[in-house]
């Protein structure tokens, strides 16, 4: 049915709220209905939110079994699927290992069997320089560097056939990306210390069978490892992938017959990690095949024109113009005119207002001043503690409290 298009790619843009996970949806569903089916399709989600986001729908929308909605998954969990016999480099691996590297290395050992939970899948972990720090620093920068700088030098001829490239080639160009980034962190550690760190990590996985998540993106760029083929393949949030996540993708893309690049260039936040937008920008597509939404459903108006003005300024992007549907900006009048309030808001009332910020909640004040009620609100006052005061002033309130306490004396 689908060969007809063999090896076509689109892409697919817009803003937030422009409804780009709809818009995939909605193609899966013409897909269906032409006989395609789910074990014919991949999707893929940059993080596990998105995931999250894309398995509850399909199986809201699409009728996804708990089954079926599995083969939604991270570009990681499709790598870590394709490799067998290999644990992750989890927070209790990790704890282990940040103890052991404090020690000689002559003095290892293989890790207990305890520290891995096989009774279910672990969660590979990251680095992080907050918790983590100086060797948070450091693994963070060992990352970056294989997701950027060694991944632009891959070839798939050598793929883990280390002939023209070893682990010392490797980190003279992790040092050469220390040397050469503008990262001021990266100054406070030396070159023997991301040697010995880098060097002793390595040491640690291999004796104990153990990936991380820039593993999990190698190993299965291996000559190997022979991915399933697809009919279609959607890549979700694709402006937030590295280098060596889109030699990942490439790889998918070899085999499969349609494949859509979703994401919006204008949103790509991810750079401090190594995800190079311009990769997207660049890709071979069609430009007949490149979809632009055209209106966004989240924003308020204020909001977007400070978008727009921001991206009116980015000299390289892929021109990605919508329009904003919102245009009421979090007033109640709406409410209002069409009393939609008045059946469930009386003097005697018990009920909480919320807004997303103070300014929205103006529109409430307004219509219960119209409608002559008193209420209670936060106090902005930090000595007030964020405690409920009333809207009625202070000085009448104490004089009416005043009149019922003689009354009843």
């Amino acid at each position: 049915m689908l060969d007809r298009f063999y090896r076509q790619r689109y892409k697919i843009l817009g803003g937030p709220g422009c409804g780009k996970t709809t818009k995939i949806l909605h193609l899966l569903k013409d897909y269906f209905n032409k006989g395609l089916q789910p074990q014919d399709v991949l999707m893929i989600g940059f993080a596990n939110a998105t995931v999250d986001n894309l398995r509850l729908r399909a199986r809201k929308e699409m009728n996804y079994s708990e089954k079926q909605a599995e083969s939604i998954k991270t570009i990681h969990k499709y790598c870590k699927d394709n490799l067998d016999h290999y644990d992750v480099f989890s927070q209790k691996v990790k704890k282990e290992f940040v103890q052991k590297i404090k020690t000689d290395p002559d003095n290892w050992v293989m890790l207990d069997d305890s520290v891995f939970d096989r009774t279910k899948e672990a969660d590979a972990v990251g680095w992080d320089e907050v918790n983590d720090k100086k060797l948070g620093v450091i693994f963070t920068l060992i990352g970056k560097a294989r997701h950027e700088t060694l991944a632009r030098s891959y070839k798939p001829s050598y793929y883990y056939h280390r002939k023209n490239k070893t682990q010392e080639s490797d980190m003279e160009q992790i040092l050469e990306y220390s040397d050469n980034h503008p990262n001021f962190s990266y100054t406070k550690v030396t070159r023997s210390e991301i040697k010995f760190c880098y060097q002793q990590l390595n040491n640690f996985k291999k004796q104990n069978n153990i990936i991380d998540f820039e593993d999990m993106l190698e190993k299965a760029l291996a000559p190997n490892i022979i991915f399933d083929n697809y009919k279609v393949v959607m890549v979700d949030e694709v402006q937030d992938l590295s280098w060596l996540e889109w030699r990942v993708i490439a790889k998918i893309g070899r085999t499969t017959e349609e494949m859509y690049l979703v994401g919006d260039d204008d949103q790509a936040i991810y750079g401090w990690k190594g995800s190079d937008v311009r990769i997207f920008q660049k890709w071979p597509c069609p430009k007949k095949h490149i979809k632009i939404l055209p209106i966004t459903h989240r924003l308020p108006q204020k909001v977007y024109r400070l978008a727009e003005h921001i991206s009116n300024q980015i000299t390289r992007r892929l021109g990605n113009k919508y329009d904003c549907k919102k245009s009421y900006e979090g007033k109640v009048e709406f409410l209002h005119d069409k009393g939609e309030f008045d059946p469930i808001i009386d003097i005697d009332s018990n009920l909480i207002m919320c807004a997303r910020t103070w300014l929205n909640c103006h529109g409430y004040i307004r219509y219960l001043k119209d409608r002559g009620i008193i209420w209670k609100e936060k106090s902005r006052r930090a000595a007030d503690h964020r405690a409920l005061i009333s809207s009625f002033p202070a000085r009448p309130r104490s004089t009416i409290d005043t009149w019922n306490k003689l009354k009843k004396g």
